[in-house]
């Protein structure tokens, strides 16, 4: 759930950028009692996401005027669909059209390319997770548009859980040698291991005789992924049963 507090902060900063202190050609040429209407015409087929926040947009740039929106969030869209219609005060429409379109847009085109990665792996066990590679001050927005699309949340910042990710990291953990192998005489632990048992913890694999030795070392605690997307062979389950993404099963990121 996107905080409101939040959603008011992103958009009166985009607005700042957009329209600094005046907008020369509307608030010069029009009245302030001039009326308009205008609609949301979608241009290509997907999956609606940020609807709510663009018409939050309008309210906060000038208000006085009214919105039906005919498509929600997580519906399907048709290139030629109204997705909603505006009806009041020209010069807030005209303030705010191309601050909620950009945000419908961009939240319209990760809920969209998730739904088709969640859909490549429809009736296997494997589950379409974003990342933190996300812009920086919209990764409420890209996470919420990654769950519209029917993707699940990975760690939503590095409180939230212990990981393997980067080659040292990786080294580290899963005692690899210089020659890409695992060598599983090594006695060094994995940052999870230091962790509380509060916190989860999840390694990036390369392959499945990795999963197997992390599975060994690990025990109980943390789940693993695989993030060679070229080697999709066999599969391992830790002890309590989390399925490794480098099974016969593909595995997909968003963003």
């Amino acid at each position: 759930m996107l905080q409101q507090t939040y959603i008011d902060r992103l958009i009166t900063t985009a607005l700042d950028e957009d329209i600094h202190y005046i907008d020369v050609t509307t608030d010069n040429l029009l009245d302030d009692a001039h009326t308009s209407e205008a609609y949301y015409l979608a241009k290509d087929s997907g999956v609606l996401c940020g609807i709510d926040i663009a018409k939050r947009v309008f309210e906060l740039v000038g208000g006085d005027f009214t919105m039906d929106i005919r498509i929600h969030d997580g519906e399907q869209v048709k290139k030629g669909d109204i997705i909603a219609t505006m009806t009041g005060s020209t010069k807030t429409l005209l303030k705010g059209e191309r601050t909620a379109l950009n945000i419908l847009q961009h939240m319209s085109g990760i809920a969209t390319a998730t739904h088709q990665c969640v859909e490549l792996v429809a009736g296997t066990n494997a589950q379409i997770t974003d990342t933190r590679k996300t812009l920086p001050g919209l990764r409420p927005l890209q996470k919420y548009a990654v769950t519209v699309g029917g993707g699940k949340n990975h760690r939503y910042n590095l409180s939230d859980g212990a990981g393997c990710g980067c080659p040292a990291e990786k080294d580290r953990a899963h005692g690899e040698n210089r020659s890409g192998s695992a060598d599983t005489g090594r006695t060094g632990r994995s940052p999870v291991c230091r962790c509380g048992h509060h916190h989860a913890g999840q390694h990036e694999l390369r392959g499945y005789d990795q999963g197997s030795a992390a599975c060994g070392r690990q025990g109980a605690a943390g789940s693993f992924r695989q993030r060679d997307r070229g080697n999709h062979s066999g599969h391992c389950r830790n002890r309590r049963g989390h399925h490794l993404a480098g099974s016969t099963d593909p595995f997909c990121q968003v963003l």
